[in-house]
């Protein structure tokens, strides 16, 4: 990934983000919502992750506030993350 770009105008209430992977330019319109993340951008790259030629997916841990824990795994790699810690990671969709 390369050339990654942002610009969020929270008074004009307009957000995207770009960048370069594999000679493919990508844009991605964001909605905003006072401070918080677009999860459609979240949803993009996990998209964008499970069509690339790697046995990763992005995990998601849900601390029920405004943040939680993302993090990169095989299917082996979650299954003990959720073993060794108790936690409930999923896959990011």
């Amino acid at each position: 990934m390369s050339d990654v770009r942002d610009d969020v105008d929270l008074n004009c209430g307009k957000a995207w983000v770009s960048f370069t992977l594999n000679r493919s330019e990508f844009k991605w319109d964001a909605q905003v919502k006072d401070d918080w993340i677009d999860p459609a951008i979240l949803s993009n790259f996990a998209l964008l992750l499970d069509a690339q030629k790697t046995r990763k997916h992005f995990t998601y841990l849900d601390l029920k506030g405004q943040d939680c824990i993302i993090g990169c795994s095989t299917e082996d790699q979650r299954a003990e993350l959720r073993k060794k810690t108790g936690l409930r990671f999923e896959w990011l969709r």
